[in-house]
């Protein structure tokens, strides 16, 4: 997908000022930048959830998934329930359901399927948030700063994860990490 033309601005804070940009198919674009420089707004506009003027080109109706910065759970349900939100249940729901806690439990949270996310420690909250998001239907992953919390081997797990998961879907992925970025940038953008 390209977009061209890419204005944004709160106010008199210029955010994009007819910016241009590839986001290529089946791959995984790094968006890196100083804290500020729009890397969630991007994101944002990328998902449809903040006004813009550009055009995009070759851009279909395309299904987004999106990790947040904040987990965004909800805190009564438990960890599976909250995976299950985003699934499009068909006729057989025990194996939608068996998909899930496989996720789960590959994201090491087999102990904590059935636990209430308000229950949870930070990073299984966001690896509850990531599942929920891998688990769903998407064309276009978009996952905003998504290690934030994980301790180094957590989230080694994690990446090599959704490394695997995606492979040959579009994702796109905001980060400081140098390490993340070497790890998924097929395509690299610096803001």
């Amino acid at each position: 997908m390209r977009i061209e033309g890419l204005c944004k601005s709160f106010g008199d804070n210029i955010i994009f000022d007819h910016y241009d940009l590839d986001i290529q198919d089946g791959k995984c674009t790094v968006i890196t930048g100083a804290s500020g420089c729009g890397k969630t707004t991007l994101l944002r506009i990328l998902a449809g959830l903040e006004e813009y003027k550009c055009t995009f080109e070759d851009r279909k109706s395309q299904k987004v998934s999106y990790v947040f910065q904040e987990d965004r759970l909800c805190d009564n349900l438990t960890a599976i329930d909250n995976v299950m939100l985003v699934i499009r249940h068909g006729t057989n729901k025990k194996a939608d359901r068996r998909k899930c806690e496989e996720c789960l439990t590959e994201l090491g949270l087999d102990n904590a399927i059935y636990k209430r996310a308000s229950e949870l420690s930070g990073g299984m909250k966001r690896r509850v948030a990531i599942a929920r998001a891998v688990m769903s239907d998407a064309d276009i992953f978009l996952m905003d700063e998504p290690f934030t919390g994980l301790d180094k081997d957590c989230k080694e797990m994690v990446m090599k994860y959704l490394k695997r998961v995606l492979n040959g879907k579009t994702m796109v992925l905001t980060t400081h990490d140098t390490s993340e970025r070497d790890y998924f940038a097929d395509n690299l953008i610096e803001l």
